[in-house]
Order: structure tokens, then sequence, then C-alpha cells
């Protein structure tokens, strides 16, 4: 069970840097434009 929640902490924090690391090349493209 524990190891069931460790997973889904990693996969957790995996989705979120994966969301911010994909908000920041939009980001950057926009600025870039600019």
């Amino acid at each position: 069970m524990r190891d069931r929640m460790m997973y889904i902490e990693l996969k957790l924090q995996f989705i979120v840097e994966q969301e911010l690391f994909h908000n920041n090349l939009t980001f950057n493209t926009l600025t870039s434009k600019f």
C-alpha cells in the first residue's frame, strides 16, 4: 500500500513538472516573438 502511495506521488510530480515545462516553453515562444 505504501508503495502505491509513493507511485501516485511520483506520478503527480511528473505531471506537474511536465505542465510547468510546457508552460515555460509556450511562455518563451510568446516572449521571443515580441
